[in-house]
């Protein structure tokens, strides 16, 4: 497989939650990149705890846009979910939620080495009612 179709892979075992799967595609020194350059992840192992606890379930994951140069695949998508356990404060509400981020992979050995990137935090706790809205 070449890096965008490891990547196309990623996305589609992290949609159906088949955490275990993800092995074949995350190298195990995986790195997630906060947009601050911050590291919070440095391990696959940590990153899947995370997953598993997150609060949202029924993921469906659109890419929007795929780029790649052979070893760096980005990509920007559009995600829609439901609100299952508390985030950000708030109680799960079981409403669908949408929101959309770029994140930029980089494959290695055929393995997703590194993630970085963005989500739209702010617009998505603006959905939810954990901060105001913009005026």
């Amino acid at each position: 497989m070449d890096a965008s179709e490891i990547v196309r892979r990623y996305l589609l075992l992290l949609e159906r939650r088949e955490l275990d799967a993800l092995d074949e595609v995350l190298a195990e020194d995986l790195i997630v990149v906060a947009p601050d350059g911050s590291i919070v992840f440095s391990d696959r192992a940590s990153w899947k705890q995370a997953q598993d606890g997150d609060a949202f379930t029924d993921e469906r994951i659109r890419v929007e846009q795929l780029v790649s140069d052979g070893s760096q695949v980005a990509v920007r998508y559009t995600l829609t979910a439901v609100h299952s356990r508390e985030a950000f404060g708030v109680p799960p509400t079981g409403l669908p939620v949408v929101t959309s981020g770029t994140k930029i992979y980089s494959v290695r050995d055929g393995r997703i080495h590194q993630i970085a990137g963005h989500d739209d935090v702010l617009g998505l706790m603006r959905r939810l009612g954990a901060t105001p809205p913009a005026t």
